[in-house]
């Protein structure tokens, strides 16, 4: 049986590995909300990335909700968790909501 041996610039994780990435736009954020996000996504600008320093309780529950949203999980925690704390005046109330509204955050 012949083993085939691989030089340095065969191996794939030295490779440059942008050639293989798929076509992506990433998502804009504004200076306010990248000082938001930077301390718990490893990067803003890329498809995939990791989240860190958050109670592993808030990463699930982040991500049972992305799973149901058309909204990016970055977009998601900004919206949904940081705006919240940030901005309390903007929320309303459960009967000040819209039964779409209501739909939506269950």
């Amino acid at each position: 049986m012949n083993k085939k041996t691989l030089t340095n610039n065969q191996i794939p994780l030295l490779q440059d590995l942008d050639k293989f990435a798929v076509d992506y736009t990433p998502e804009v954020f504004t200076p306010k909300e990248k000082e938001y996000l930077i301390p718990f996504f490893s990067n803003l600008n890329k498809p995939i990335f990791a989240v860190s320093h958050l109670p592993e309780e808030v990463i699930g529950a982040l991500s049972s909700r992305y799973s149901r949203s058309i909204k990016s999980l970055r977009r998601m925690f900004l919206d949904e968790y940081v705006d919240p704390i940030v901005n309390p005046a903007k929320q309303k109330t459960w009967s000040e909501l819209t039964a779409k509204e209501k739909r939506e955050k269950l």
